[in-house]
Order: C-alpha cells, then structure tokens, then sequence
C-alpha cells in the first residue's frame, strides 16, 4: 500500500494551472492571474516572473546574509530597550524601599502620638 500525497502542478496549452493531488485534478488556475500577487506589495514579496532561482553557493549566501540583516534591523534597539528596562526595575526598587521607609516613619509618628494621648 502506497502512502502519501503526490502533487503535480501542470501548464496546459490553453495557459491554465493544473493541480493534480494523488492522481485527481483539483483545481484549474488561470495562469495570468496566478502571478498577480494580491492585495499591497510588501518588502519580500515578488511576482513569479521576477523569481531567479539560486543557482551557486555565493547567490545562497548572499541570500541568507540580506534575510539576517532584515531580521537584525527589527530588533536593532534590543539592548536600548534591556537597559531601559534595567533602569526602571531599578527606579522602582528604590521608590518601594522609599514607600516602605515612608510607611515606617508614619507609623512611629502615630505611635508617638497616641502615647503623647495617653
């Protein structure tokens, strides 16, 4: 018994898409309109007639290098922002020790006051 799916994508003369999945045909795409992206082009996005397959380990690289330079750029101020971070934690154990010496103080005036009373 045979398992798995076999995809077959085919171009007729009549210029439509074939997708045959396991043998059955599946859907008829126009092939015109399978290259027209839908939607705003965003940075990446390509049309299929502009596709260059990579061919050499230099264009791979190459490649790869301006993927993690993209990926880079949107966590560029990563370290600005830890050390922001580590600022504020800061900040705020100093202002609860501040509210805690604060609180104390009160309560000593209240008990000086209440034994002023009595």
């Amino acid at each position: 018994m045979r398992t798995g799916l076999v995809l077959l994508l085919s171009l007729r003369k009549s210029k439509k898409l074939v997708i045959k999945i396991s043998g059955q045909v599946t859907a008829f795409f126009d092939a015109k309109k399978i290259t027209e992206l839908p939607g705003k082009q965003e940075k990446g996005d390509m049309r299929m007639s502009e596709f260059k397959p990579i061919t050499t380990q230099e264009e791979f690289d190459a490649a790869i290098k301006a993927r993690l330079s993209r990926e880079k750029e949107k966590y560029g101020d990563y370290d600005q922002l830890k050390s922001r971070v580590t600022e504020l934690e800061e900040e705020n154990i100093s202002l609860k020790s501040t509210i805690e010496a604060n609180k104390q103080s009160k309560d000593d005036s209240d008990k000086q006051l209440e034994d002023c009373w009595l």
